[in-house]
C-alpha cells in the first residue's frame, strides 16, 4: 500500500512519467488506506480513477470488479451535487493524469461561476499554478483560448 505522499508524487508526475503497471497498486491503495476513507476525498479518487479507466478502457471491467468498494465509492462521488467543492479536485486529479485541457476548461467554468465554489477553485488554481510550471502553462494556455473564443463571438 502506498502513503500519501507516494500517490501524490505518483499522479503529479504521471503525464511525464505513466507507470500503468501500478495502477492496480494505486486502486488498492485508494480502495483501503485510511488516509483516503475521507468524505472530501471521494470525488479527487473518481476523477483520478476515471481519468485511468479512460487511459485503459480494456481494463476498466476488471478493475471495477477487482475494487469493488472503490467502484461503489466512485459511482456515488460523481453523483454529487456540481456546487460541492470537491469537483474541482476532481477535474485537477484529472489534468495531472490526462494532461487535457477540458479538465482546466471545467475548473476555469466553476470560477466563472463566481460564489464560494469559484472562489476555491481560483485558489486552487492559484495554489497549483505556483507550485507546478507546467500546470501554469497548460492554465496560461487555457485562459489564452478563453479570451480569443471570447474576441471571436
Amino acid at each position: 500500500m502506498m502513503t500519501r505522499n507516494e500517490y501524490a508524487t505518483l499522479i503529479y508526475y504521471w503525464a511525464g512519467h505513466p507507470q500503468p503497471e501500478r495502477i492496480p497498486e494505486i486502486l488498492a491503495t485508494l480502495e483501503h488506506a485510511e488516509w483516503t476513507q475521507y468524505k472530501k476525498s471521494d470525488l479527487p479518487i473518481a476523477g483520478a480513477v476515471a481519468a485511468f479507466e479512460s487511459l485503459y478502457p480494456d481494463r476498466a471491467q476488471e478493475w471495477r470488479k477487482g475494487y469493488p468498494t472503490l467502484h461503489r465509492r466512485v459511482s456515488a462521488a460523481v453523483g454529487l451535487s456540481k456546487e460541492c467543492p470537491e469537483w474541482t479536485d476532481f477535474h485537477l486529479a484529472q489534468w495531472f493524469i490526462l494532461s487535457r485541457e477540458s479538465s482546466i476548461d471545467a475548473v476555469l467554468d466553476r470560477v466563472a461561476d463566481g460564489g464560494t465554489v469559484g472562489m476555491e477553485a481560483q485558489i486552487s488554481l492559484q495554489k497549483l499554478a505556483s507550485d507546478s510550471t507546467p500546470f501554469r502553462k497548460a492554465l496560461e494556455k487555457a485562459r489564452e483560448a478563453r479570451k480569443l473564443a471570447m474576441l471571436i463571438q
